[in-house]
């Protein structure tokens, strides 16, 4: 009779053991995929901000080159009439309105 009481004694651990290690793989597996999905989560972003640093790069050289042309004096003149309205000195200046015919 004590005989069969180890056995289910041992049967009983045994059986807990198996409890224990399908939680830990259970366990092992949700933070295996929470993992990944943030991993993912991450790839995207990640994706999205090298876009975006390209974009800036790309504005920046254009920058970049605007103000070395102003810098040279080539675009000087062409900004100072755009932006600022200038005009070089003797040039004439011709102001069109519209008015409504009735």
């Amino acid at each position: 009779m004590r005989c069969s009481a180890r056995v289910g004694v041992m049967h009983n651990h045994f059986v807990l053991l198996r409890i224990v290690a399908t939680a830990l793989l259970l366990y092992s597996l949700s933070l295996f995929a929470s993992s990944m999905g943030e991993i993912s989560r991450r790839e995207d972003e990640l994706a999205g901000l090298e876009a975006q640093l390209a974009a800036l790069k790309e504005e920046n050289a254009g920058l970049k080159y605007r103000l070395q042309s102003l810098e040279k004096g080539e675009g000087m003149e062409s900004l100072a009439r755009e932006k600022l309205g200038l005009v070089m000195p003797g040039e004439r200046v011709f102001y069109f309105t519209t008015e409504d015919a009735g």
